[in-house]
């Protein structure tokens, strides 16, 4: 939280350093979407019908947010994570009340 702080101290300081992280922010995006479109217009262009836009995963090892409700005990997972000691924590809600819980199985 310190190395935060300082960062932010510094930052609103000098308004030039803010201004250049910004800029270079928005224009690393900006050409990641305009290479997006870009590649489906040729792709679409080729084979002369629509094509989706198709980007692979960089997230390494983690999985993709699944759209499958995962069920523990007639309560629906929000949240799940393995605990260094092996032990699994849950958020669990309760469809019929709404209420949360966290339980560590």
């Amino acid at each position: 939280m310190y190395k935060y702080l300082l960062c932010w101290r510094y930052l609103r300081t000098r308004w030039i350093a803010l201004a250049s992280i910004v800029s270079v922010t928005l224009g690393v995006a900006t050409m990641i979407v305009v290479n997006a479109v870009m590649d489906a217009c040729y792709r679409s262009a080729a084979s002369r019908q629509w094509e989706p836009v198709e980007m692979e995963w960089r997230g390494g090892s983690t999985p993709r947010i699944s759209k499958a409700v995962q069920h523990h005990d007639g309560q629906v997972i929000i949240k799940q994570e393995t605990m260094p000691d092996g032990k699994v924590k849950m958020i669990l809600k309760d469809p019929a009340s709404g209420m949360f819980s966290e339980r560590v199985v």
